[in-house]
C-alpha cells in the first residue's frame, strides 16, 4: 500500500494562510494610515481656518470697541456740554428775570405819589402738599397725577409813599395783575423825611410762573 505525507502540504498550505492573513493585515493597516493621515491633514486644514477666522474676529471686536469707546466719549462730551448749556440757559434768565421784574413793576407803580427804596428776589423749591387720603370706607381715584416740585420766587419792595391810600393802589395793582399774587403788607410806618410827613411801607408778594398762569386760567 502506498503511503503519501502529507505534512509538507499542510506545512505550506499553513504558511500561505499566515502569509495571506499577514498581506491583508498589512493592507488594512497601511489603508487605516493613509485614513488617519488624510483625516490629520483635513483636521489641520480646519483648525487653521479656524484659526484665521478667531484671529479676524478678534480684530474686528478690537476696531468695534474702538469706536464703542470713541462713540462713549463722544456722548460725554456732549452730556457735558449739553449740561453747561443748560446752566448758561438758566443763568442767562435768571439775570434777566430781575429786570423783567422790576420793569412789570414799574407800570404798576402810582406814579409821582411813591418810590421804591429796596427790591429783593429769592427763588425757591417749592414742595406741592401731597394729595388727601380718601376717607375710610371711600375708594383711593384712579389715576391721580403725580404731584411735582414747582419754583417759586419770592419778591420783596420796600419803598416810600405819600400816604396810606398810595399803598393800598399799588397793592389792588399787584393782586389784579396777572404776573403776581400772594401779595401781603409786611409794615408801614409813618417817617419824616426833610420835613415831610411819608408812609414807610414793606411789601412780599410771589411770581406767577407759566405753569400757575396756566391753572389760573382754566
Amino acid at each position: 500500500m502506498i503511503r503519501i505525507n502529507l505534512l509538507p502540504f499542510r506545512a505550506a498550505r499553513k504558511q500561505e494562510n499566515i502569509r495571506q492573513q499577514v498581506s491583508v493585515f498589512v493592507l488594512i493597516v497601511i489603508f487605516l494610515s493613509i485614513i488617519l493621515v488624510w483625516y490629520s491633514s483635513h483636521l489641520g486644514n480646519k483648525t487653521e481656518k479656524l484659526r484665521v477666522s478667531i484671529a479676524d474676529a478678534q480684530k474686528e471686536l478690537k476696531t468695534y470697541n474702538e469706536i464703542n469707546k470713541e462713540i462713549a466719549e463722544i456722548r460725554n462730551k456732549l452730556k457735558v456740554l449739553n449740561t453747561k448749556t443748560e446752566v448758561i440757559d438758566q443763568l442767562q434768565t435768571k439775570r434777566k428775570e430781575p429786570v423783567h421784574i422790576l420793569d412789570a413793576m414799574t407800570e404798576l407803580i402810582v406814579a409821582e405819589r411813591m418810590w421804591f427804596t429796596s427790591f429783593q428776589t429769592n427763588e425757591r423749591i417749592q414742595r406741592n402738599p401731597a394729595p388727601a387720603q380718601p376717607r375710610r370706607g371711600r375708594a383711593a381715584p384712579v389715576n391721580q397725577p403725580q404731584q411735582k416740585a414747582s419754583s417759586v420766587v419770592d419778591i420783596v419792595v420796600k419803598g416810600i409813599a405819600l400816604d396810606n391810600k398810595t399803598v393800598a393802589d399799588f397793592m389792588t395793582r399787584l393782586e389784579t395783575s396777572s404776573l403776581f399774587s400772594n401779595v401781603n403788607l409786611r409794615t408801614i410806618r409813618q417817617v419824616n423825611i426833610r420835613g415831610l410827613s411819608l408812609m414807610e411801607f414793606e411789601v412780599n408778594f410771589r411770581k406767577l410762573q407759566p405753569e400757575n398762569k396756566k391753572d389760573d386760567a382754566a
